[in-house]
């Protein structure tokens, strides 16, 4: 799920026009995040930050795909789309992988199985089997313009 950071100008409903994307799926998720007509003529460089959101989890769940893989997917959503965010996460687990990745604590009670990372500790859920519950982080460099920078995964 990408971050606001759409540089073409193009209309919410276009925007969610992609041809792999099932279009009951699209009314759906449309009407469940209360997007409406308003909203999808608007230009997508127009949209609050939260209502990007919306049309992206309209997107990116309209695709149908076994696997999902969210980043800070509440991110700008008020409570109750969070909420129903979350009932829609929990629906559909039933049925796909999901992968979350998020420091909203509002989300804790949808994870079965959960890798909790703080200071370089991962404190990792019973139901994942390690040999160990907690793992050290690994230190790690990148290369940006031919500099080394150390990071912590």
């Amino acid at each position: 799920m990408p971050k606001k950071n759409w540089k073409y100008k193009t209309t919410a409903r276009k925007y969610l026009a992609f041809p792999e994307i099932n279009s009951q799926l699209v009314e759906k998720y449309c009407n469940l995040f209360s997007i409406d007509v308003y909203h999808l003529d608007k230009d997508i460089q127009e949209l609050s930050g939260g209502e990007f959101v919306k049309i992206e989890l309209v997107r990116t769940l309209s695709l149908d795909t076994e696997i999902l893989i969210l980043d800070e997917p509440t991110n700008n959503l008020d409570n109750r789309s969070t909420e129903i965010l979350s009932d829609v996460l929990n629906e559909l687990s039933k049925s796909k992988i999901i992968f979350l990745v998020s420091h909203d604590k509002r989300l804790d009670k949808f994870s079965d199985k959960t890798i909790f990372i703080d200071q370089g500790q991962a404190e990792v859920s019973p139901l994942i089997e390690l040999e160990e519950a907690y793992v050290e982080a690994q230190k790690k460099e990148i290369c940006i313009e031919k500099k080394n920078i150390p990071i912590s995964a």
